[in-house]
Parts: structure tokens; C-alpha cells; sequence
């Protein structure tokens, strides 16, 4: 969750170990410094990106994160997102 310079860093590390990387950025664009990071980032296969989403509420039970209730720009209502 984020647009800046960690959320990057953390994602590119991320994509390293993860089949699947959801990054989900609140404006229209990430505020990132560091181009170079966040072109390598944008173009590997297991990166999706949601722009203008917003994380409303995290949902599990005692054993694992289950989805989240996100809030996109031009959608009228929050919709689940599996995880």
C-alpha cells in the first residue's frame, strides 16, 4: 500500500519471493523519487498495480489475511479483493 519510495522498494523485494505483488495507490500516480527502481518494478510480470484504490478494511480469521475492502475512484461502493 502506497505510491512513495519504500512502497516500492518493498514491493520490488517483494516481487523477488512472491508468485503475486498488489500494490495499491491512492492517486493517479506514484509519488516515487527514484525512477529507475519504479520502472524495473512497472515491468515485471508478477507486479499489478491499482491506481486510485484505497484500502478500506483488512478481513481474516485466526489463521490468514482472507481479502481486503477496497474503495476505487469511480466506483460507487467498496468491493472485496482476495487475497
Amino acid at each position: 500500500v502506497g505510491g512513495g519510495d519504500a512502497a516500492v522498494l518493498e514491493a520490488l523485494y517483494l516481487s523477488q519471493i512472491a508468485k503475486e505483488v498488489n500494490i495499491f495507490v491512492r492517486k493517479d500516480h506514484f509519488r516515487a523519487i527514484e525512477s529507475d527502481r519504479l520502472e524495473t518494478l512497472l515491468s515485471k510480470p508478477n507486479v499489478h498495480v491499482f491506481y486510485e484504490t484505497e484500502v478500506k478494511e483488512i478481513k481474516g480469521n485466526e489463521k490468514k489475511l482472507t481479502h481486503v475492502v477496497l474503495q476505487s475512484k469511480g466506483k460507487p461502493a467498496p468491493f472485496d479483493f482476495p487475497l
